[in-house]
């Protein structure tokens, strides 16, 4: 059994007294499209606690002077705003996740540039593009380990530099090999 059907639990008869409004005034309102009670599999019409508000409700507009094309056209009119509505919630719910996902590749860029910063220290350093071919030909390479407990420029011509094997390049280095292939022989 659907929820329709659970719901829907009054007679033509008990909508008629329930709601005040004549058995043949509420099939008229059927006919018109204005309430769509459910069926039973034989047929019979049955009405639930809301039909019998909407009845109410359809008696009232139509007793302030309202005929039922003009009440039909404001139940549409309804429904559609409540569709718009449900779509207005759903974009809202759309964007608040697009802004949690902006917000969070912003993050992750920021971060990505503030490595950048750590990494960058051959071109702070004045070194040339040929001085570090040089240095990884020879696999070799000169850097400044205090340096880099301080976040100063790690390739100073001012401190006494260290060599150290090339299997001990950053890891930066290493992990883009492919970047740096066209340095080595």
């Amino acid at each position: 059994m659907n929820r329709e059907s659970s719901s829907a639990i009054y007679f033509i008869s008990v909508a008629s007294t329930l709601s005040g409004i004549h058995q043949q005034t509420i099939r008229s309102y059927e006919e018109k499209g204005l309430i769509k009670p459910y069926r039973t599999g034989g047929g019979t019409r049955r009405y639930s606690q809301s039909d019998i508000d909407k009845l109410i409700q359809i008696q009232d507009l139509s007793q302030r002077g309202i005929n039922l094309d003009g009440i039909k056209i404001i139940y549409e009119m309804r429904d559609k705003i409540e569709e718009l509505q449900e779509k207005v919630l759903s974009l809202q719910q759309e964007i608040s996740q697009e802004k949690i996902q902006h917000s969070k590749n912003e993050k992750d860029i920021q971060y990505t540039l503030s490595n950048y910063g750590e990494h960058n220290e051959v071109e702070q350093s004045g070194m040339s593009e040929k001085d570090i071919k040089d240095m990884i030909q020879k696999q070799e390479l000169y850097f400044n380990h205090s340096g880099d407990k301080t976040s100063d420029n790690k390739y100073s011509a001012r401190i006494k530099l260290d060599k150290i094997d090339i299997k001990e390049l950053p890891k930066y280095l290493i992990d883009n090999k492919q970047k740096f292939k066209q340095w080595i022989s």
